[in-house]
């Protein structure tokens, strides 16, 4: 009997009333696609049609055979192309919805794997997308195992690699389903797949921005996890946080949300920013205009002032470009001035600092200087006394 006949067997064995035929059926077809020829005569020997009848069938059992053969077939680049030939990646996606409220776990698991190799080909994605996939893969991830939600956010990320595909994993929030699995109770290959799908999805300027919603006066709950996953050691997770945390910055709110968040962290905050960091950071200082009783520190926020202020004072130490960055912005020693007070608990990263940005600026030595005349009774003047060698650079 030749492949060709016996695939077309397999396929009125899968008609048959008896449930256990049709199972075995399914499974002989699985078995055999794994050879190249049978591949090649899936279409010829109409089989397929069959399979995608019963991807719904009223077995279990069945349901999950037909299902394991189509994974099979799934894992070659001609496999794939049958698939997408007869249709059947559309047929796999609606059997997918119709039972992803189920406990039918192993069917699930099986379809899924098929969705990953199809994933991997533009044609295999086309025929998942505008199908109400990416909502029910995002919905399932709400309650099911890590086992499985591996698997879903393998085939979302693989999805969000497409044009489209991403659209619709903005669209169904799926950046803000990512949160559960980047958090570090997960195992390490769920975060990292997990990271790659934000680093995927961020890279559309409307997921920049739903990266970046948060409730007001708060950082946005997903670079405080991408900042995390940055503190493992493995490198494929702590890659694609950081190209995410890259693609969100690209908004100015989105930098000075993950400058003000890594500046906790140095080191972090230098490899993915370097000198770049120091505008956002400066950003986050306050304006003279601003204080209620110039130059006086508000101490509700001085702890993240203080944060600020260390990491300006080590870029600037370390990058001759950071203190460029500084002069670039408009009126830099008013707006470290108040920072030379004792109160401030980082006078002398301040002076040190200041003291580079005036020794290449004589304009900010100006602006420095006029800034000390007018607080000076508010003890600014007596604490300069301590840094000579600031005073000696602007006096000049």
């Amino acid at each position: 009997m030749t492949s060709n006949e016996l695939l077309k067997l397999c396929g009125e064995l899968l008609e048959s009333k008896n449930e256990g035929v049709r199972k075995e059926a399914a499974l002989l077809i699985g078995g055999l696609v794994v050879l190249m020829n049978a591949r090649d005569l899936v279409v010829e020997s109409q089989v397929m049609p069959v399979l995608q009848e019963h991807l719904t069938d009223s077995s279990l059992e069945v349901r999950e055979a037909v299902a394991w053969a189509l994974c099979r077939l799934s894992g070659s680049r001609d496999g794939v192309d049958r698939l997408v030939e007869t249709v059947t990646v559309g047929v796999m996606v609606k059997a997918f919805i119709q039972y992803s409220k189920s406990e039918d776990t192993l069917f699930l698991m099986l379809l899924l794997e098929a969705f990953i190799n199809l994933s991997e080909y533009d044609d295999g994605i086309e025929g998942m997308l505008e199908t109400g996939l990416t909502k029910s893969l995002i919905a399932l991830l709400e309650n099911c195992n890590e086992d499985l939600a591996k698997r879903t956010l393998h085939v979302l990320m693989q999805i969000g690699m497409n044009h489209q595909g991403k659209q619709e994993g903005v669209a169904e929030n799926a950046i803000a389903s990512m949160e559960n699995f980047l958090a570090n109770e997960k195992s390490l290959e769920t975060r990292r797949i997990a990271a790659a799908l934000v680093m995927s999805l961020t890279i559309n300027n409307n997921g920049k921005v739903k990266a970046v919603a948060t409730q007001q006066g708060k950082h946005p709950k997903i670079l405080k996890l991408l900042y995390k996953c940055l503190l493992t050691s493995e490198e494929g997770l702590r890659v694609n946080s950081k190209q995410a945390i890259h693609n969100i910055s690209d908004l100015p709110a989105g930098f000075e949300y993950s400058v003000s968040i890594l500046s906790k962290n140095l080191e972090i905050l230098d490899e993915v920013f370097s000198y770049k960091a120091i505008k956002p950071l400066l950003r986050l200082l306050p304006k003279l205009n601003t204080y209620k009783e110039p130059p006086k520190l508000d101490s509700n926020k001085l702890g993240h002032h203080q944060r600020y202020l260390k990491a300006i004072h080590f870029l600037t130490s370390k990058y001759p470009e950071a203190i460029t960055e500084a002069i670039d912005t408009v009126n830099v020693a008013q707006k470290l001035g108040p920072f030379l007070s004792d109160e401030s608990g980082v006078g002398k990263e301040t002076a040190s600092t200041l003291k580079a940005i005036c020794q290449k600026d004589t304009h900010n030595g100006e602006v420095l200087l006029a800034f000390i005349e007018k607080y000076g009774d508010e003890g600014i003047k007596r604490t300069m006394v301590k840094y000579s060698d600031l005073m000696a650079v602007i006096s000049k």
